[in-house]
């Protein structure tokens, strides 16, 4: 499976810091949670009270997702953070839009789904990393519920295996709350996660209008 590499960027202007995800989510050298607390801490120090967050990824690793969203989480009030998405929000970056109110373009493609994990070792490192893992299901599906306003049961149903939504479905479902006039520009990159995620629709560069 194709994995597109990950970035952050980050950038203040005025009272707000505006902050990107995009690829497959996990932990490398100055793309990781720890690079990004001491710049967001910076921004705060000069002044920054909001957050606006574009996520264009198809998911990765959740608990990188996870400590990134407690940064976010730590230091902006929630009611001042605000997701974008561009053309594809899927597995682990979900954390973002059902922590916040969150917008998509008319042709985003979200998926949800149980996160997943690999745990190896002894049986007693296999059994700690299980845990592991059911916690932070536990967590996704509280928070899918909350944003959604359905019961954790729902949730179960619905994701017993990728469960993917258009903009417009997302936000009949809860999981977004308005969809954007314009469509998202599909490039290369972005083509390749949305292969790699099973997308159920899937564009050619060629045929994206606003190429």
């Amino acid at each position: 499976e194709a994995k597109t590499p990950f970035e952050i960027t980050a950038a203040k202007k005025n009272k707000t810091a505006y902050i990107g995800i995009k690829g497959y989510i996990y932990k490398w050298n100055q793309a990781s949670s720890m690079d990004i607390e001491k710049v967001v801490k910076d921004f705060v120090k000069d002044g920054a009270v909001n957050a606006e967050i574009y996520i264009n990824s198809g998911g990765g690793d959740c608990f990188e997702a996870n400590e990134i969203e407690n940064i976010i989480a730590e230091n902006f009030k929630p009611e001042n953070v605000k997701v974008r998405i561009g053309a594809i929000c899927a597995s682990a970056a979900t954390i973002f839009p059902a922590k916040y109110h969150a917008t998509a373009k008319k042709n985003s493609q979200i998926m949800i789904h149980k996160p997943m994990g690999n745990p190896s070792g002894n049986e007693d490192d296999i059994e700690a990393g299980l845990q592991l893992i059911k916690n932070m299901t536990n967590q996704y599906r509280a928070d899918y519920a909350a944003k959604m306003g359905i019961k954790e049961s729902e949730v179960e149903k619905k994701w017993k295996k990728d469960y993917w939504m258009t903009a417009a479905k997302a936000k009949e479902e809860g999981l977004i709350d308005a969809v954007e006039n314009e469509d998202e520009k599909i490039d290369a990159t972005t083509r390749m996660q949305l292969v790699a995620c099973g997308a159920p629709t899937v564009p050619t560069i060629e045929n994206n209008q606003n190429n």
